[in-house]
């Protein structure tokens, strides 16, 4: 329980070191540190210099990321995207999904049986996930494996002289 200072209104649920807090903070955490590897490489690819580096890729939201770097892949591999990124960009592409899940669901804590509510905005149904304590933590690893595999990808394309 946490007192609002100003009003003095305690505010009911789990404190901010219960687990289900901590897994969605290292989720989070570890997504936007995939997300910045997706514009470090699109920034790297495309020869945008540090100057330009903020102005040209925050436009670009997590599935452009992706596309564009694939984009730019098949652009120094002769047309066709690099196999092993292109698989690499498909995963993200699930996990951008489990962040949409995180992010833009209803979250039911501290009744012994915490989970996320989301519903689709494809079929209008609703589903639980993240009901099992962990599935936020491989979800995280996913992201740190993710961003590993990717920079193995990239670094193997002979597409520049880099600096």
């Amino acid at each position: 329980m946490t007192e609002n200072v100003v009003t003095g209104i305690t505010f009911g649920g789990p404190g901010p070191t219960d687990t289900i807090y901590r897994e969605i903070g290292r989720f989070i955490f570890q997504f936007s540190q995939l997300e910045y590897t997706l514009r470090h490489h699109v920034a790297e690819m495309a020869r945008i210099g540090d100057e330009y580096f903020d102005i040209v890729t925050s436009g670009l939201d997590f599935a452009k990321l992706c596309s564009a770097l694939l984009a730019l892949s098949a652009k120094e591999k002769g047309g066709k995207p690099d196999p092993a990124l292109k698989n690499l960009i498909a995963e993200c592409h699930d996990v951008n999904a489990v962040r949409i899940r995180v992010v833009h669901g209803l979250w039911v804590v501290g009744s012994g049986h915490d989970r996320a509510i989301h519903t689709s905005r494809n079929s209008m149904k609703s589903e639980v996930h993240f009901d099992r304590p962990g599935d936020l933590d491989a979800q995280a690893d996913r992201c740190a494996r993710l961003r590993f595999e990717i920079e193995k990808a990239i670094y193997a394309i002979p597409i520049f002289e880099r600096p």
